[in-house]
């Protein structure tokens, strides 16, 4: 009897692990193909030799776009104009800008120019500072305007969270730094996201479309901005603990070395994660960028992750497998004391947290 008992609990949590596991928010490809070594570019190299594990090496999300007419629909993939974009790996839809011709007119809500200062009035989302009004040129004012004009056919759209800007970066472009065949009119610039920075209330976080890095600016500033819906069920820092020295992502579906591994340079960085063999798996890489970023609590600093869960996470810099192909002697990271990415000489040393899985 108590077998059974126990076969039915087991039946049980493994059905709520693959429904949660059937709802995540996969993480799409960082877009870059090529590869890298600490200076320039090499052919992609193949399993055991020098540099083999970087981005290049693996595709772990392809990234895949419909685009959408204005009421919502599907449209073919050479349609020559579209208002919207569904991206098929998170199923996230983006707003399309218009007009980018130098010019702000805030008639048009859709103007690629026009900047907003961040506002939240609500004293649960805004971190203990709403921010600047602005005499109605503000974020608030203008996710209101689509809500209240539905557009699309909706009324739910809102300011992206950080790792969903961070979704549609393209790491192998710059100025901009997305595939603007997909996503036309943007600019070279600061975006703003939803976040405000737990340790300076009066800054939020946001994404410079530029190169592709994250930066905190004042509430009181005016940026660009680009509204998004929808996507599948996210839940955010859904970890698991293994008790095998490993953390369940059930949000991506990706697996991480939960301890931080010593001091590496990037090339030495890659054989350590591929010659890994950890609670009887041996597939581990270094992280893409977009993975890395994925376990970033921007609610906590010092450091900028759930360090109940990652008990020995420095607040430091930690190594992406993710070139910087503006200067391929660089490559990308993240600074977990207060969880934004930069890149950095590839002969330099900095830690190493290994992840597998994560496919779609």
């Amino acid at each position: 009897m108590k077998k059974q008992i126990l076969t039915t609990i087991l039946i049980l949590v493994l059905s709520l692990v693959l429904i949660n596991l059937s709802h995540a928010w996969p993480i799409p490809d960082t877009g870059q193909t090529l590869c890298y070594d600490n200076e320039k570019e090499i052919p992609c190299p193949q399993p055991g030799e020098p540099y083999y594990g970087q981005d290049g090496n693996y595709l772990m999300n392809e990234p895949s776009y419909t685009k959408l007419d204005a009421q919502g629909n599907a449209l073919p993939d050479d349609a020559p104009e579209w208002f919207m974009v569904r991206d098929n790996v998170t199923d996230l839809i983006w707003e399309v800008k218009a007009a980018k011709n130098g010019i702000q007119d805030y008639s048009n809500v859709h103007d690629a120019d026009n900047q907003y200062s961040w506002f939240d009035s609500h004293p649960n989302t805004n971190g203990g500072y709403a921010g600047n009004d602005n005499n109605g040129r503000n974020t608030e004012v203008y996710i209101h305007t689509l809500n209240a004009q539905h557009y699309g056919g909706f009324d739910d759209w809102r300011l992206p969270s950080m790792n969903e800007l961070h979704s549609i970066l393209h790491a192998a472009k710059y100025n901009p730094s997305v595939d603007t065949t997909i996503f036309p009119n943007t600019l070279s610039a600061f975006y703003w996201s939803s976040v405000s920075v737990t340790s300076s209330t009066g800054y939020a976080w946001g994404v410079s479309f530029n190169s592709g890095y994250d930066s905190t600016i004042a509430k009181s500033s005016s940026y660009y901005v680009r509204a998004v819906r929808g996507g599948k069920c996210r839940a955010f820092d859904q970890l698991i603990m293994n008790n095998d020295g490993t953390v369940t992502d059930m949000a991506s579906g990706l697996m991480w070395q939960q301890d931080t591994a010593p001091v590496k340079s990037w090339p030495n960085a890659f054989s350590y994660c591929e010659d890994l063999t950890l609670a009887g798996y041996a597939d581990w890489r270094l992280p893409e960028k977009k993975s890395l970023q994925s376990i970033v609590n921007y609610a906590r600093y010092s450091p900028a992750i759930n360090s109940n869960i990652f008990l020995d996470t420095l607040s430091a810099f930690y190594w992406s497998s993710t070139s910087y192909t503006l200067y391929t002697d660089y490559a990308w990271g993240v600074d977990f004391l207060y969880g934004n990415d930069y890149n950095d000489a590839k002969s330099s040393s900095y830690y190493v947290r290994a992840v597998r899985g994560g496919q779609c």
